[in-house]
């Protein structure tokens, strides 16, 4: 009966690997590449002569939603209407991609993609973000970037491509908020951009 057992375990295991493995390829697998974000497409997207802010979200993420709906969508408008070189740039770590979320940031005005190979789970798509920093600013920590960190993760990076805020986890929002939306907070984009 041992044996047994023991090749019933084994024919599960084999099956949950074959399982998992075929689940990890993802739907990004069979996105068109005009969808995915690559080092190249990222390095041409900061480079301009303006601070950019780049937002890593989910599709499962109801704070991401909001975010962007409501938040970086007014600041989208002001960089708009004020005509300067600022860049919103959206990434959706998911597997899980609807192609129509991303033509719909598009169509409004965001730099919309997806990071390829993001996994199906919380935990897969934590990983990717932090793997997407690490791999786009290798000389660069995050203080605020640990186990179970917020999501959307928001990135202030500069002119010359540095995170501004790898200690201060809202200084997008206030950037954001003195800058574009007029409010006042204490003159972050003063000190923000030098």
């Amino acid at each position: 009966m041992g044996k047994f057992n023991s090749l019933i375990l084994f024919v599960f295991l084999l099956v949950a690997v074959i399982f998992t493995a075929s689940c990890k390829s993802g739907y990004t697998q069979n996105v068109n590449e005009k969808y995915l974000i690559t080092d190249y497409k990222f390095d041409s997207l900061i480079a301009n002569d303006d601070t950019n802010i780049v937002i890593l979200y989910t599709s499962w993420c109801n704070g991401s939603k909001e975010t962007i709906n409501n938040f970086y969508s007014e600041v989208l408008d002001s960089i708009k209407s004020k005509g300067i070189e600022n860049r919103i740039i959206l990434l959706l770590a998911d597997d899980n991609v609807d192609t129509s979320i991303i033509n719909k940031h598009r169509a409004r005005g965001f730099l919309a993609y997806c990071i390829p190979g993001s996994g199906n789970s919380a935990i897969e798509n934590r990983s990717a973000i932090k793997d997407f920093i690490s791999n786009e600013f290798p000389n660069q920590e995050i203080n605020w970037l640990g186990f179970g960190f917020k999501i959307p993760v928001e990135l202030l990076i500069s002119k010359d491509g540095k995170i501004l805020n790898s200690a201060d986890e809202l200084l997008p929002f206030k950037y954001c908020s003195e800058r574009f939306l007029g409010l006042k907070i204490g003159k972050i984009e003063s000190n923000v951009i030098k």
